[in-house]
């Protein structure tokens, strides 16, 4: 055992000694630059320690990295790579060792002046990414992506682990750069690209974390916390958008279509497979958006809920009718949600069709046809119970379900766990909604009562179709 962790200790030194060399020939003139095998040599090194720090206990490696400034060495080396605009294979190498940290050691790497020494290089992350410039010359941007993808997650690892310990830096991130990452989330509205999905999903997991400390961020960054409504509903309502678009070339796919609209061309490229994929990242973005918003309005999942109405506010449009497809700047609504709602049930039908396949019959893709047509889910449900066959289609809400789906049903859909959580979570946040449309006095009465009446209708056939 003895010999063991000697021999750690040894190669923890080593580690450091590399380092050290590093940035000797970064800081030799003669020395401009950093070599492919130093390169390499670094990139294989940084593995090496993340391997350690992540198997052994922290007393085989900290007081050797502590003793050898190790963590000022990475820094240094950033700062270079960084600034050049070279050798992101070694920043993400150093920003990966760097999450690592940030899982096992978090408060030592906030002590660092870890956000300090890279704040202000996510500026040029940023610019190299081409998420904002669009730089098509720039043929590293997919690497440069990663990296902040990385940083993004560093950043939310160690606000959740440290809290109020870092949450000052964490405050300082989310001023500086709130607005630039606004920028790239709108360009949602006209790509689908699943690095900008990927990037997204990290924002999103990063201001969620971040909307528990409402009260301090309004305290430290004006208007902050209507900004981050605004950007939760806007990143809510984007992805019900595009949700409505991969569901439209889906069923293209499926019956032969080869005629779509303009803002679908990109899609028709993707095979069935890549679809699925962005539906399944189309939906963890909402399900992380929808945790934020339950940081201003009431979480009836949590036992502990308030429902101090003067804390919180309607953060839908009284909007019953589903989106439209082509307008992305429509406002979260309740026509949203409810078209959320009833395409993640029809979902979950579908994997139950699936898992009973060999058991189908004539009698199963009959009801399916039901199930699945242009109604909205009372009037479908109604027919169902009624007399089992689909009355004819006069609902108001008709353009809810896109095509009929009645002898067709996916063979590759989302995953079933993740549509569960966000029909729970949508469900959630609709019945908040709803309640405090109830209590609150800012709508009128009489809208109120049609409001009231439509949703009603809605919600108690969801229900019934849940328990069906």
């Amino acid at each position: 055992m003895e010999q063991n962790e000697s021999l750690l200790k040894k190669m923890v030194h080593s580690c450091c000694r590399i380092f050290s060399k590093t940035i000797n020939n970064l800081e030799d003139s003669s020395y401009p630059k950093l070599t492919r095998d130093t390169n390499l040599t670094f990139v294989v090194n940084n593995n090496l320690l993340k391997f350690i720090v992540n198997n052994f206990s922290e007393n085989y490696w900290q007081n050797e990295l502590a003793e050898s400034c190790f963590m000022q060495c990475l820094y240094v080396v950033l700062e270079k790579c960084v600034y050049d605009h070279k050798n992101y294979d070694v920043v993400y190498s150093i920003f990966d060792l760097f999450f690592t940290f940030s899982d096992k050691q978090a408060e030592s790497l906030a002590k660092s002046d870890f956000n300090t020494r890279t704040c202000l290089l996510t500026s040029k992350i940023f610019e190299y990414s081409s998420l904002i410039s669009h730089d098509e010359s720039n043929k590293y941007s997919s690497n440069w992506k990663s990296i902040l993808k990385l940083y993004i997650s560093i950043q939310t690892v160690l606000l959740k682990k440290l809290k109020y310990k870092y949450l000052k830096d964490s405050i300082l991130f989310f001023g500086s750069y709130f607005e630039t990452i606004g920028e790239i989330i709108s360009k949602l509205d006209h790509s689908l690209d699943t690095d900008l999905l990927d990037i997204i999903r990290a924002f999103s997991r990063y201001f969620s974390q971040i909307s528990f400390y409402s009260k301090e961020l309004i305290l430290n960054i004006q208007n902050s916390t209507n900004c981050l409504q605004r950007m939760f509903t806007s990143i809510v309502q984007l992805c019900i958008m595009k949700l409505s678009h991969v569901r439209i070339v889906s069923m293209k796919h499926m019956h032969h279509h080869s005629t779509v609209g303009w803002h679908q061309n990109s899609l028709t490229k993707l095979n069935s497979d890549d679809l699925v994929n962005i539906q399944n990242m189309l939906f963890t973005i909402i399900s992380l958006n929808l945790d934020g918003l339950f940081n201003f309005s009431p979480n009836f999942a949590d036992q502990n809920y308030s429902l101090k109405l003067d804390e919180y506010k309607i953060l839908l449009t009284s909007q019953i009718s589903p989106p439209s497809a082509f307008d992305a700047h429509t406002p979260l609504s309740f026509g949203s949600i409810l078209w959320l709602v009833d395409y993640l049930l029809k979902l979950l039908h579908k994997h139950d069709i699936l898992s009973n396949t060999s058991v189908l019959n004539t009698t199963n893709l009959k009801n399916t046809s039901i199930l699945s047509s242009n109604l909205t889910p009372n009037k479908r449900l109604q027919d169902l119970i009624n007399s089992g066959t689909p009355s004819v289609n006069t609902s108001p809400k008709k353009s809810i379900s896109i095509f009929g789906e009645e002898a067709s049903i996916e063979t590759k859909l989302p995953n079933k766990s993740l549509i569960v959580c966000v029909l729970e979570k949508s469900l959630n946040f609709l019945l908040s909604q709803i309640y405090l449309c109830e209590r609150q006095g800012t709508i009128l009465p009489r809208d109120r009562k049609m409001l009231k009446r439509e949703l009603n209708s809605e919600i108690v056939s969801y229900f019934i179709f849940l328990n069906f």
